[in-house]
Formats: structure tokens, sequence, C-alpha cells
């Protein structure tokens, strides 16, 4: 206790701007699912990771298990369903168990080598060959109008902060300026250097042994903390955006959450970023986490896997609360720049907004959910505006669902919304496999899975995006179907579209999960936002609204 109130003593006082994230990377646990640090090499998923897993398959094999015992005539009301519990999901959760055995032993006998070739031959077939601003990629001159048409958008006031001015906009639809502005953002806090963030952790850990050499320990971490977050600030400067990652989420070198915001604008962003598929084994468990209580935070249930990330046990830090303090903290920076420059301004709320991609979309999600059921958390000064997530798997149950929706349902003229952006047949947005059918979920329903939000798919062809419904979303206009919005109706021909070696080594469905593909799905769409249609307000919009099934 004494050493660790030296840490906070000295890095509060000397270290204000990063003591959040000192804070974090303090109390985030040395070992987790993720790494370990083994000399100059840091080896992926030791023997208790493995053991762990092995654990939860036979958890989930007892969860299945009481889903066909606790409805006998299932196979008469969802015969395909029963088929696929009695046939496919066993072969799943066998393969699985093999691949840990294997690897436990792997460990065990020290023959990493053959692992190591495993994860090698992986994130060869998964690396990312390019990059969303990359001239090859798009034009500069698109990459800047996608940035300046972005922040444009996440600037606009919430129309209750302006309820007498008629230029406001009060109509509720999918921005695709703004959803393209995140997806970068999402794409950006992929290029953090996770192995500065480790030596960052080993280097805190040297603190509790030498307490006197505190201060020079401290400068050399934050040193550290900079240097792993300097490829996404080389870009994000010419934003002019700042970004700092307020925390780790409990799992090292792995997953974390960051926030874009700048004084001068009138947004926050928070960004999750995931699990990347390059991460074989941690791919495959996530996809089969059974799913727990969520009571605490939220009705309903949630996969460990995510839950236990942003809200863990007793026994450790709130991931959660660590980001809430976060926004709270950038708030304060833009209300006292406001205070010191701007008089207009000082009443506006500040817009926060969430993103994430594939399981940052997850992780997205679920602390989306928590705000919308709990929207005093985030403090006074701020609104939580909608979510934009990309290739995310689903994360709750029906139970899970109708409360969030039950949440939303305030009466508002404009009530929040989390849109989750689908390209084409991304596998991730149908995993984990599951259906809804009303009055057949049981407890321990293994396939109740289900998205909550509205979903709309944009398609790599060229096809104009439509909408995926919601089986829970049965309140207001039926006939309504929300309009995408854009400020700018096409990108002129100067989409150029890259062919890795993803794309000739990974089935569409696989590949199709990358940023780079969705970037390019939501640039082609543009080409139908020639269109003028009528929003609920009775006045022409810039967008489309072929969004029916």
């Amino acid at each position: 206790m004494e050493t660790e109130e030296v840490f906070r003593t000295i890095s509060e006082t000397k270290f204000r701007d990063e003591f959040l994230h000192l804070q974090d990377l303090w109390k985030t646990p040395a070992k987790t699912h993720q790494n370990i640090l083994v000399g100059d090499d840091y080896k992926i998923a030791p023997n208790v990771s493995h053991i762990d897993n092995l654990y939860h398959i036979i958890q989930i094999a007892l969860y299945a298990l009481l889903t066909l015992f606790t409805d006998f005539t299932l196979a008469l009301k969802h015969p395909l369903y029963w088929l696929y519990m009695i046939f496919v999901y066993p072969i799943i959760l066998v393969a699985y168990f093999i691949l840990e055995i294997s690897l436990f032993f792997l460990n065990t006998l020290k023959l990493d080598g053959i692992k190591h070739t495993i994860d090698d031959k992986w994130s060869e077939y998964t690396s990312r060959d390019d990059e969303l601003f990359d001239i090859e990629f798009f034009s500069e001159r698109v990459n800047k109008e996608i940035v300046d048409e972005g922040v444009d958008a996440l600037n606009k006031p919430y129309y209750k902060d302006f309820e007498d001015d008629d230029s406001v906009d009060r109509t509720h639809n999918c921005n695709l300026d703004i959803a393209q502005l995140l997806l970068f953002m999402s794409d950006l806090v992929y290029n953090r250097d996770a192995s500065k963030v480790l030596k960052a952790k080993q280097k805190l850990n040297m603190i509790k042994f030498q307490p006197e050499k505190s201060e020079q320990i401290l400068q050399e971490v934050v040193a550290l903390l900079n240097e792993s977050e300097e490829p996404i600030n080389a870009k994000n400067k010419k934003w002019k955006l700042k970004y700092t990652t307020v925390s780790e989420l409990n799992s090292l070198g792995e997953s974390f959450a960051g926030i874009f915001y700048s004084e001068r604008h009138n947004f926050i962003v928070v960004t999750f970023k995931g699990t990347t598929i390059d991460n074989f084994e941690k791919w495959m468990t996530e996809m089969l986490f059974q799913r727990i209580d969520g009571q605490t935070f939220f009705s309903g249930k949630s996969y460990n896997g995510y839950r236990s990330i942003l809200y863990p046990n007793d026994l450790q830090p709130s991931p959660y609360a660590t980001i809430i303090e976060g926004i709270r903290n950038a708030v304060q920076q833009i209300r006292s720049y406001r205070e010191k420059n701007s008089s207009r301004e000082k009443k506006r709320n500040i817009n926060v907004w969430v993103t994430g991609h594939s399981f940052g979309g997850a992780m997205a999600t679920m602390f989306y959910a928590r705000c919308i059921n709990s929207p005093n958390d985030l403090g006074e000064h701020c609104v939580l505006r909608d979510a934009y997530t990309f290739g995310s798997p689903s994360v709750e149950n029906s139970e899970f669902a109708k409360t969030y929706m039950s949440a939303l349902d305030k009466g508002d003229e404009v009530s929040n919304t989390l849109w989750r952006i689908v390209n084409d047949d991304d596998i991730m947005c149908k995993l984990p496999i599951g259906f809804y059918h009303s009055g057949s979920i049981g407890k321990y329903n293994s396939l109740d899975n289900i998205h909550i939000g509205e979903a709309i798919r944009f398609y790599q062809n060229g096809s104009k995006p439509t909408l995926i419904k919601n089986p829970l979303i049965t309140n207001g206009d039926k006939n309504h179907y929300p309009i995408i919005k854009s400020s700018r109706p096409n990108e002129d021909g100067e989409i150029k579209i890259p062919v890795g070696e993803l794309d000739k080594k990974l089935p569409t469905f696989i590949r199709n999960n990358t940023i780079s593909r969705y970037a390019i799905a939501m640039a082609i769409a543009r080409n139908h936002l020639h269109e003028k249609n009528v929003g609920n307000s009775g006045r022409t919009k810039s967008g489309y609204q072929g969004l029916k099934q």
C-alpha cells in the first residue's frame, strides 16, 4: 500500500496529463490471457490460459445440454436449430477442445517453435496490407474531405440545446460522413505499438522494488507510452485532434480504449480496439465464451469475454469507470478552453460518440448500452449521441436487447441509436450463431444471440445499402426507414481498390471483416447519394432511402 501511495502521489503531481492512463496501467494485471514477457520476447497464451479455456469449453458443453434437455419439443418447433445443436455445435466444441489440448502440450513440452509457427502463419494471412490514409487507397483530396466533413457532422449540436433554432436538424438518421470518419479512427487505434506498452508495464512494476526511483521510472514509462501512440498521433495531428489511451481494459497489450477530441471542437469519440484476428487462439476463444448474467449493470446476459473486460469482478479495477473519468477530463478541458476563448458556446453540451471495429465494436456495444441505461454516468455538460460499430459480433441475448430498447424508449423526439455497419457477407456480424423467436427463448438457450441497434448492410459490388430490420424493434413508425445522409454525393471515381495478400488467401466472408473492405463499401455507396428524399421533418435531405429489406 505504501508503494502505491508513492506511485499515486508522484504520478498525480508530476504527470498530471498522463495520470489516468498511468493509474490504469498500474492496476492492469501483469499477466493476462494475451501476453507475458519472457526475456526479450513476448510469449502468447501461457498454460494458465489453456486450462481456463478448457474449463470454459466444458461449461459451454453443459450449457448446450441444458438447452436440449429443458425443451423436448425443440426438434418439432425448430428442426434446423435442433440439428445444429445435435451435429454442428459438438463438432465445433470438440475441434476447439483438441486445439487447446494441443497448445497446452506444446507449451508443456517447450515446443514453442511449432506454436509460434502457427501464430506467425495466421498473422501472415491476416496482416493489413493497406492503410486508409495512403494516397494509393483514397486520393489526398478525398481523405481530407472525409475528415473535414466528418468533423463538421460530429460537431453539430444536439437539437435540445437549440430548441428554438429551426436550422438545427431534428431528424435522426445514419450519417455517412460520421461513419467514415469513425471508421478511420477505428483503423488508427490498430497502429498503437503494443510492445512498448508491455515494456512500460514491466518498467512500472519496478517501482515496487525501487520506490526511491519512482519519478525516474515514471518518466521512462511515460516516454514509452508516448512512443506507443506515436503511429496514431502522426496521422491524428493532421486532423488537429488529440488522442489519448484511457484504459488497457485489463488486457495488457491487446484490447484498449482511447478518446479522440480537441478543445476547439464540440465532440469526444470513445474508440475501442479489440482483439485482432491475427491472434488465432484469442479470436476463436471469444467466439465461444459462455454468456454470464449482466444484472449488475444491465438486465439480461452478455458474453463473458466482453463483459469481464469492461465490468470485471470486484477484485479488479473497472475499465468502464476509468473510461467515464477520461471523458469527464476531456469535457473539462474543452469547457476550460471555451471559458477563455469563446462565450457563444459556453452552454453547448459536448457530443459523446462511441465506435469500434470487430471485437472493438462488441466492447463499444457493451459500453454504449451501459451509458444508455445509466445516462447520469457521463456527468454534466455532455450528451450521449450515437454509436457506430463496424463488423461487430453479437454480445447479448434477447432479454438484454429488450432492456436496451426499453432504456431507449424515453418519449424523446430524437432517440439514441447504435448503428451497426455490416459489410456484405462479413461472417463476424453473424457470430455467434443464433436466432430470435418470441416465446421460444429459454433460460439455457445457447443460441439466444441477438444484436441491438439498427443494422445497415453495405456492398462491395456497388449495390444500394439495405436495412437489416431488428425483430425486437416493434415500436414507432413501422413504415419509416432511416435515411443515409451525407454532405458529399460521390467519390468522383477516385477509389483505388488494393489487392493484397489477404484478398488472395482468405475467403470473402472473412476478409470482408477488414477495415479496408468496410471503407471501400461505404465509399462506393456514395454513388447513390445523388437521389433526394424527404426526411421526417418534411424537408428535403441529401441522402437515399433505399434501405428496405
